[in-house]
């Protein structure tokens, strides 16, 4: 009766935590969607900065002249 318990409690156990495995493996993806995201903004941010620096560095050699 004892060993009955025991696999009945040890069978919910793993249940619980295969379903929370799944949960953690899908917030995983979900991470790594995001931190993709981040970097292609990164980059783009990137080189809109270098962009406006070459910009103004245009416009001040103009200025200048």
């Amino acid at each position: 009766m004892g060993h009955e318990k025991d696999e009945v409690r040890v069978r919910h156990d793993l249940e619980r935590y295969r379903d929370r495995l799944g949960h953690l493996g899908t917030e995983q993806i979900e991470l790594d969607e995001r931190l993709r995201t981040i970097a292609v903004d990164d980059e783009v941010t990137r080189d809109r900065r270098t962009f406006a620096e070459a910009r103004i560095d245009e416009l001040e050699r103009t200025q200048l002249d």
